[in-house]
């Protein structure tokens, strides 16, 4: 792919837009702005694309930095309307396992099949006296999500407005305040079955009891209505098709350099963006959408506090990091023919994430891609991924001593998986909150950004808009939050708000301070 490397062939020129990163959200934000024509320029501190979802190969193993799973690709869901609609699709081959998930429980497991009416029916026939609950419980998942979805969050609220919002989303009004065990104890009786149902909270971060019962909706939606697929050739592939969209709308790319600056103007005491500076390189923009933690904004702004804004960032917490343990493993006999296999040491999810907060290794998930995409190992080899969810401050102490420890029991739980998987072992490499804090710059590693609780969600997750005329966030640290599905909305939210602005040419709407105009 042309990429553009290194400073010689970058000319000093004003843009548009200057995106901040390389990630999902940063390349589908520029790739939308450059579709509409916007002169767009993205820097990427790191040679590659995609952030934490990127691969590389390793002795002829392919090996991804991050997600594994990626959601909602069935016809009609968000991912694969996006790339439907925008003629990325034929470019991307979004292959589908038939054996998606296995969850395993002390008390046995689950097999998940492909495709939700299939699901529904396994759940049926193993608790038949739940049948109406299994409904309405999906049922109000589906609902849901309709409802957010069709959410205007331009319009300020007024008296009539949100008797008719009411009306509209009962759904969310209901549960907007709630976390997911609220929920779901509306529809289901059975312990185990509550836990098999919310597996998915693994994948987020949180468990039922804290987590947002909208967070946790939309997952559960995305992963049995939309489907678990995997991009044929590994995790870059689907950065590479953002790429290729971007530049063939004239998209500029840089990679190799690091954003020391955002340059900042203030224009009738209005602090407006300029641009922003990489080495001794300025590039001029009107707008600038940064896909870094947030936390860094102070030390990219030359000394220009905006303390409030900046504070409030310290009143959120962030989600658990992830140690990873890749392996490339001779073939032989599996114990699953699951893409994702995720073990639990507890029946009760709280008894895990509280675990889990200590270090322990309460969870298990086991990944194998190659059984859904053939070409990542040799043949006769499969690419195994073994990871745990840790608190990103708990691995900076003592990192050394705790590795040596997880590593262990990492391995120790994939036998159940893959039969003698130390004799096996032809490659490893052992990916930690540090690889996450090398490839994305985030501060905790938190790898879903903030841990996404009823109180975040409905107040203090950041919005697009900051206090400076301009400078925008995208990517996991804004709403709607962390996963895959979410940022690429993140990164199509900020690209729209700049088209409509645009539209709306010497609006004072974009800050954070106006970001409820009317319309």
């Amino acid at each position: 792919m042309p990429y553009t490397r290194g400073d010689d062939e970058m000319n000093q020129e004003d843009y548009d837009v200057i995106v901040i990163g390389g990630g999902l959200s940063a390349l589908t934000c520029g790739f939308i702005l450059a579709r509409d024509k916007k002169r767009v320029l993205i820097i990427e501190k790191n040679p590659f694309v995609g952030g934490v979802c990127s691969s590389y190969e390793k002795d002829g193993f392919v090996f991804d930095r991050g997600p594994q799973i990626f959601p909602s690709f069935s016809k009609g869901f968000q991912l694969d309307n996006f790339f439907r609609e925008f003629g990325l699709k034929k470019r991307l081959n979004m292959k589908r396992p038939t054996n998606p998930l296995k969850i395993s429980l002390p008390s046995g497991t689950l097999d998940v099949p492909a495709g939700l009416s299939n699901f529904k029916s396994v759940l049926k026939e193993r608790y038949p006296s739940e049948e109406k609950g299994i409904e309405g419980f999906f049922n109000t998942i589906s609902k849901l999500k309709e409802e957010l979805y069709k959410i205007e969050t331009r319009r300020r609220m007024t008296l009539i407005r949100f008797l008719i919002f009411w009306a509209r989303h009962p759904n969310v009004v209901r549960y907007h305040k709630k976390t997911f065990s609220s929920l779901i104890k509306r529809y289901i009786e059975d312990e185990t079955l509550k836990t098999y149902l919310t597996a998915p909270w693994i994948y987020v971060g949180l468990p039922p009891s804290k987590i947002s019962a909208l967070t946790l909706s939309l997952m559960i939606s995305n992963i049995y209505d939309g489907g678990i697929y995997y991009p044929e050739g590994g995790s870059s592939t689907l950065a590479e098709t953002l790429v290729y969209g971007y530049q063939r709308y004239g998209g500029k790319l840089l990679l190799g350099n690091e954003v020391d600056s955002i340059l900042v103007d203030v224009v009738r005491d209005v602090p407006v963006v300029k641009g922003v500076r990489v080495g001794d390189k300025i590039f001029r923009s009107k707008y600038v959408v940064s896909s870094v933690d947030p936390r860094h904004i102070s030390n990219l702004l030359e000394g220009i506090v905006y303390k409030k804004y900046t504070e409030s960032f310290q009143k959120i917490n962030p989600s658990l990091s992830v140690v990873r343990l890749m392996l490339g493993v001779k073939g032989e006999k599996l114990n699953t023919k699951a893409h994702d296999t995720l073990l639990f040491e507890y029946e009760n999810p709280d008894e895990v994430y509280s675990e889990l907060l200590k270090g322990n290794v309460a969870f298990c998930g086991i990944t194998i891609p190659s059984l859904t995409d053939e070409s990542l190992a040799p043949k006769g080899h499969e690419v195994v991924c073994i990871r745990t969810l840790v608190p990103g401050e708990w691995w900076k102490q003592n990192y050394s001593q705790k590795q040596e420890k997880l590593v262990s029991s990492l391995l120790e739980r994939a036998e159940a998986v893959v039969p003698n998987i130390e004799d096996r072992i032809v490659v490893r490499e052992l990916q930690t909150p540090e690889t996450t804090s090398s490839v994305d710059g985030s501060v905790d590693s938190a790898i879903f950004g903030w841990a996404p609780t009823p109180d975040v969600i409905q107040k203090k997750m950041p919005t697009q808009l900051t206090p400076i005329k301009g400078l925008l966030l995208t990517g996991r640290w804004s709403q709607p939050g962390g996963g895959v599905v979410h940022a690429m909305e993140s990164g199509w939210i900020a690209a729209f708000k700049i088209i409509k602005f645009e539209l709306m040419e010497g609006s004072s709407c974009p800050t954070s301070t106006s970001s409820s105009c009317s319309t």
